[in-house]
């Protein structure tokens, strides 16, 4: 149960002739609680947790405000705000949604803003709504707080509150052999089919014979046309697409469910051809408002140590989780980033080429819904489809609708395009994996789709046609 308490401390706030009354609301979701001071039950959580509440304001005056900001703080640190532009109004009443961990206190107010041409004019806060939690213990023992993958650790319950494990480190079997983590077993040995060393040396052949004279073909035949569009076939083909960093891009013409609800894991393989400037890998974005559930991944090769900047926003359009990682890129070499998150957007765990990395940079770390509305993707240029393209070349992407462990990351990494992802291999299986693009295999379709349910094509693309496949694949 939460409880909120309302007081209002500031006089109401008035700029250019506008103001915001001095009355704040708050209610949760499915509950028609609207008073001064009051308990609130809160809503069953999406995610452990967390509660969706419902933020209300009344706005006064004679000039409509272009738009707001929502101030939250916890634990007496500096306000954060969140930027939410113009709110439509129902009845003379502004509302806003937002989530609130049950085991933190709070305080909320609210801004309003216009532009005078030139600046942004801020209100003063609104009064300062208090929610006080009480806190829910989430686990009681270290068995309330397992996720069920033996790789990441064992998880403990401390304290009423779940707090994850050290990951395992599987040592080297040495040559022939490799470590795999299995989610449910642990460390395993298992025999390595891509370790050259171990790969039987060729037959000699016992009486070479000179090469004959070459024969003319007495009817050459042509070159069989591209086979048309249809069901993807199990063999993998070693191609990727090259792009040229001016324009080439792929990207969905519709907006559609991208299969990032709940937990989810993106997967991109890619080989840099320049490092010399900011380079989209990919941009998941809503159209119209492109930060509102935004997922996006890019290079920044106009920073020392090339980083590579993985973030995501919430249903709000606010940034819930924003890293970098130094140091991880070469020019011409083939690069695994495998990213994921929880349910509730926490939790960003990146690897690159099957490794766990911590953060060079953590720029935000915070909370906040991804919800799976229809969004448009694009690979090789930001969400404009204007900017930020990449110079280099890509291969397999893939998205699943879960959070991958680390052995399945590292499975993945040392596979390379010798995987097919639809099907078991080493530590990996191939669960909730929503959307497979094996770019460039279909010449018909250079970014279709390779999965049959619901399949979603990269049929957008931009100056980009068959002898933009290459024969090179990690």
């Amino acid at each position: 149960m939460r409880r909120v308490r309302v007081r209002c401390t500031l006089a109401a706030a008035v700029t250019s002739g506008w103001n915001m009354n001095c009355l704040l609301l708050a209610r949760v979701l499915g509950r028609a609680l609207l008073v001064l001071a009051l308990f609130l039950v809160a809503s069953a959580p999406a995610e452990a947790g967390l509660r969706f509440h419902e933020l209300r304001w009344m706005p006064q005056g004679t000039v409509a405000a272009d738009g707001y900001e929502v101030h939250v703080r916890s634990g007496g640190v500096e306000w954060g705000s969140i930027d939410i532009g113009f709110v439509h109004e129902q009845s003379g009443v502004a509302s806003f949604l937002m989530p609130l961990n049950d085991d933190r206190d709070y305080e909320i107010a609210v801004s309003a803003y216009i532009w005078d041409g030139s600046q942004k004019l801020s209100s003063p806060l609104s009064n300062v709504l208090d929610v006080v939690a009480t806190f829910e213990a989430e686990c009681a023992v270290d068995a309330d707080c397992s996720d069920g993958d033996a790789c990441d650790g064992a998880e403990r319950c401390v304290l009423g509150m779940c707090r994850e494990g050290t990951s395992l480190v599987c040592e080297d079997p040495g040559p022939c052999q490799a470590a795999v983590c299995d989610a449910d077993l642990g460390c395993r040995v298992v025999d390595d089919p891509y370790d050259p060393a171990c790969q039987p040396d060729p037959e000699p052949d016992p009486d070479p014979q000179p090469d004959p004279d070459p024969q003319p073909d007495p009817d050459p035949q042509p070159e069989p046309d591209p086979q048309p569009e249809g069901d993807p076939q199990s063999d993998v083909t070693q191609v990727s697409v090259d792009l040229d960093g001016v324009g080439e891009q792929l990207g969905t013409s519709v907006a559609a469910e991208l299969g990032t609800r709940g937990g989810f894991t993106v997967s991109i393989w890619f080989q840099p051809l320049a490092l010399d400037g900011r380079m989209t890998l990919v941009d998941m974005y809503t159209p119209g408002d492109p930060d509102l559930n935004r997922i996006e991944a890019y290079v920044r090769g106009d920073l020392p140590g090339d980083p590579i900047h993985v973030e995501t926003h919430s249903y709000t359009g606010a940034v819930v989780q924003s890293a970098e990682f130094d140091d991880q890129l070469a020019v011409g070499r083939w690069t695994h980033l495998l990213f994921s998150h929880k349910g509730d957007g926490t939790q960003l765990k990146v690897n690159v080429d099957g490794v766990r990395l911590s953060p060079s940079r953590e720029i935000r770390d915070g909370f906040g819904y991804v919800v799976d509305l229809p969004r448009e993707m694009v690979l090789g240029a930001d969400y404009s489809r204007l900017a930020n393209f990449l110079r280099g070349r890509l291969g397999h992407v893939a998205i699943w609708s879960r959070r991958l462990g680390e052995s399945q990351a590292e499975a993945i990494a040392a596979a390379g395009h010798d995987a097919d992802l639809r099907e078991v291999f080493g530590a990996y299986n191939p669960d909730d994996l929503e959307h497979y693009w094996r770019l460039g295999e279909d010449l018909g379709q250079i970014g279709a789709d390779w999965m049959l349910d619901a399949p979603v094509n990269l049929d957008q693309t931009v100056d980009i046609d068959a002898s933009d496949v290459v024969d090179e694949a990690p």
